[in-house]
This record gives structure tokens, C-alpha cells and sequence, in this order.
């Protein structure tokens, strides 16, 4: 396959396993450090030898599937120039070699430990590649995906884990992955962006020198992928730059950045939690721009109904309306957390003004943030200055409640995880508009499972 942007840190892909090994290989390190795209190279190469076999991709969740691992790939091929030796259908799970008959199959192995009948690959196993190999609940779904995929390997074969360290110690992956590292038949590989730094554009490498410039610990655990203790932001990407002012919007259109549709991201809250709405437009370069906030807090003023949220929220995106008509006449959805105080304003707000709304899947605390992260270290989100109105009491309030929760989103230095009772409801709502969104914000691949359920959003349009 193509080895143009191949470094010679991932020669020990290649090399051929004695027959009826299982070799495994644990690559973790650092973002940008060129894991992936090895780790496809080296698959593809595996399909497109008549003595090798077919491969399995996988992640934890199916949503994380069509973009991401299966991007990816799908990539390769066309850098290659073997488009014309493939069958790629559209959306589909399963690419076929057609000189070999071996097939890429990409499955999803979070779902119950008993259910593994259909995930049954047809012929030989040569690899199989676990993405983001630390990002399930539990390892047991990962061991029994593992365990069907096993009986397929007849000659021996390779298993790659691919991940970043997760920054709570006391997350599984830590034992799990250091338990097999002093397995006979195990490759580890740590990997950050120093091996790769040929190949990478000169603003990557001005990005990552002036990480570690100013932020220490942030350049060590994300681009050198240590464990570090952290005592300070969750949040480090956000530059006052991604702050931007009100006529931002206008000036993306006149240069042809056009919005191409609306996502509300909302916190629901209750008698005793805040409510808040985040309607994040979308734009044509991939961008995301939140361009308002909607906010009610029951305790300085009073627990309302559901209904009565519903109307405010209403009341608030018609204002919006009014501030940007240019996001008037494209769709609006929203995406609600999952909670039963949510789920109320959710089913209000559709019932009484026909929104389409839906409920925010899978959540995962760390996953989501990383999302977001990512999409913050890829300058794809931006932020519109100002306060915001409070609908029951009808002032206008000056103070930004975004601002305020990512400028002091913390870790509990005892816990390396996040701090108990911080207010973080702008913040949510954005990440559940973040998480709907976008599959892998630093390929800019969207989630086309989500936005096919948005029945009036042309999801196969090149965005």
C-alpha cells in the first residue's frame, strides 16, 4: 500500500507473525502522532495480500463507526489509487478487495457480552484494530468481541490497540492495557508526534510548540501522551480568539462560510438545577459557533413548568431570529440530555411549536469532553461575547455563563478527575451539540447517523 507518509517508528506493523500466533500490538501516546493512519496502512496491507484475510475495525459505539475508523481508511484507498480494486458502498459497514475477496468489516462491541451472533466475519481474520481501545465502560465487551473474533485468526494474525491515556488513574484501561504489556506475544509502541514530525504541516508544528510554551502539563498529556497530574483547566484549547463578537456571523457569510443549519444544544433543569440552551450554528466550513445563551436559574427566581421553559425557549429563539435573520431559513433541531427534567421541556417543546427535538445518545463523561476538546484544538468552535436574558424576569443580564464555566471547568487534584459541584449547564448543553454532531472533529467527520434522523437535513450533501 501507500507508504509515502509511512515513518520508519512503525516498521514492527509490518513485520510477518510465525504462524498461528496471535501477536498484539499497544500503541498509545499522544494526539497527532500518527497511530491511525499506520495502523490503517498497515490493515490495508493485510486485505490486499492474496495470503493475508479479511480485517474487523472496531469501536465501542456503532455512532463512532462510519466516520472515524472507516474515514479513515476509506482515505488510504484514495491516497493509494486503489479505489478501482474495492467495492465501497455508500454509508456501508463491509468494503470488499475484489482481486482477494477479503473485506474490511467494521463493528461496534459495546452491547451485551452475550451478543455475538451476526458479528460472524466470513472466512479468515488477518487483524483486527480496536480504535480508541479505552473508550468502552468495561473491558469484558471489549474480551468478548475479542474472544468471537479468535476463532477466526486460523493462521495467527494481529490485534492493534490504539489509544490515548485517560487522565483518572484509577480508570480500568490503566491495568488492563499495563496487564498485557508483560504478556510474551505484545508489542508496545508509545507514540507522539516527534515521529511523525516530517510529515506534518508547519501550522501542526507551530500549534504544538506553542503548546508547550505556555501550557506545560496540556502539551504533556496531549501531544506526549503522559499521565500527568492535573490541578488546573479541563479546558486549556480556549483561546480568547474563539471569542468573538456579534457580527462574526455576517462576515463568515460574506466570505462564503455559510450556516447550514441549527443545533440547540440543552441542559433541562429542575425545581432545584439550571436550565440552558446553547444553539450552536453549524457552518459550511465545519465550523461550530454558538451564537447565544439561554439561561434560567430556579433558585434566584422560581422552578417553572416544563411548558412554561418550553415557551421561553420558544420566545428565545425567535429573539435570535431577530439578532441573526440570516440563521432564519435554514432547519433548527435540538438534542436534549437524557434526563427525565429534560425529557419534559423536550416533549413540551414539541408538542406546543413542532420542533424537532431528540435526546442526546450514549453519553460518556470523558468521551464527550474529549470531543469538544478536540474540536477546540482544531479552532472549530467559536463563541459570540455577551450575556444573556433571563425570561422570567425580562432583564438582561451582562455576565456570560459560558465564559464563566469553561474559564473554571477544573480537576480535583486529589482524583484527577473532575471537581464534584461545579456549575457547568452552558457547557453541557454545548458538548451534547458537540457529541450529536461531529464523529471525529480533527478529520471534520460528521455523525451521518445523527443527521440522518434529522429528516430535513440532506446528509450526503458535502458539507
Amino acid at each position: 500500500m501507500n507508504k509515502l507518509l509511512w515513518s520508519a517508528h512503525y516498521d514492527v506493523l509490518l513485520e510477518p507473525v510465525p504462524y498461528g500466533t496471535i501477536q498484539e500490538y499497544l500503541l498509545d501516546g499522544g494526539r497527532v502522532g500518527g497511530k491511525t493512519q499506520h495502523i490503517a496502512i498497515s490493515l490495508l496491507d493485510a486485505v490486499c495480500d492474496p495470503n493475508g484475510g479479511s480485517v474487523i475495525a472496531a469501536r465501542a459505539n456503532a455512532v463512532d463507526l462510519s466516520g472515524s475508523v472507516r474515514e479513515v481508511i476509506v482515505k488510504k484507498i484514495r491516497e493509494a489509487g486503489k479505489l478501482g480494486e474495492f467495492i465501497v458502498p455508500d454509508g456501508k459497514l463491509t468494503i470488499t478487495h475484489i482481486p482477494t475477496g477479503h473485506k474490511i468489516y467494521f463493528r461496534a462491541y459495546e452491547k451485551s457480552v452475550t451478543r455475538t451472533k451476526g458479528d460472524e466475519p466470513e472466512g479468515d481474520i488477518a487483524a483486527v484494530w480496536v480504535e480508541e481501545a479505552n473508550e468502552g465502560r468495561n473491558p469484558l465487551y471489549l474480551d468478548a468481541m475479542l474472544t468471537t473474533y479468535y476463532r477466526h485468526m486460523r493462521k495467527g494474525g494481529k490485534i492493534f490497540f490504539s489509544y490515548n491515556p485517560m487522565p483518572q488513574p484509577l480508570h480500568w484501561s490503566h491495568e488492563y492495557f499495563g496487564k498485557k504489556r508483560l504478556t510474551k506475544n505484545t508489542v508496545y509502541l508509545w507514540c507522539n508526534w516527534r515521529h511523525i514530525a516530517r510529515f506534518l504541516p508547519k501550522a501542526m508544528l507551530q500549534k504544538i510548540v506553542e503548546a508547550k510554551r505556555t501550557n506545560e502539563k496540556y502539551y504533556r498529556y496531549w501531544y506526549q501522551g503522559e499521565m500527568v497530574s492535573f490541578d488546573g483547566l479541563i479546558f486549556p484549547q480556549w483561546k480568547q480568539e474563539y471569542y468573538v463578537s456579534s457580527d462574526y456571523l455576517k462576515k463568515a457569510i460574506e466570505s462564503g462560510n455559510l450556516p447550514r443549519f441549527l443545533l440547540v444544544g440543552v441542559d433541562g433543569g429542575t425545581k432545584r438545577d439550571m436550565t440552558a440552551c446553547a444553539p450552536c450554528v453549524f457552518m459550511r466550513n465545519h465550523q461550530f459557533v454558538l451564537l447565544g445563551k439561554y439561561y434560567h436559574n430556579p433558585i434566584k427566581t422560581m422552578p417553572l413548568a416544563p411548558s412554561r421553559q418550553a415557551q421561553y425557549i420558544h420566545e428565545f429563539i425567535e429573539d435570535l431570529y431577530r439578532k441573526y435573520p440570516e440563521v432564519a431559513s435554514i432547519p433548527i433541531a435540538f438534542v436534549f440530555d437524557s434526563d427525565s427534567g429534560s425529557q419534559e421541556i423536550m416533549l413540551q417543546l414539541r408538542s406546543m411549536y413542532g420542533y424537532t427535538c431528540q435526546a442526546v445518545r450514549a453519553k460518556k463523561v470523558w468521551q464527550d469532553i474529549q470531543r469538544f476538546q478536540d474540536l477546540l484544538d482544531e479552532g472549530l468552535f467559536y463563541c459570540v461575547s455577551g450575556g444573556y436574558k433571563d425570561y422570567y424576569t425580562r432583564e438582561d443580564l451582562p455576565n456570560d455563563p459560558f465564559l464563566d464555566e469553561i474559564e473554571n471547568y477544573v480537576y480535583d487534584p486529589v482524583t484527577n478527575d473532575i471537581k464534584d459541584d461545579q456549575v457547568d449547564h452552558i457547557l453541557k448543553a454545548v458538548i451534547y451539540a458537540v457529541k450529536s454532531m461531529y464523529v471525529e472533529p480533527r478529520m471534520r467527520t460528521l455523525n451521518t447517523d445523527f443527521m440522518a434522523t434529522l429528516k430535513f437535513v440532506n446528509y450526503n450533501y458535502n458539507y
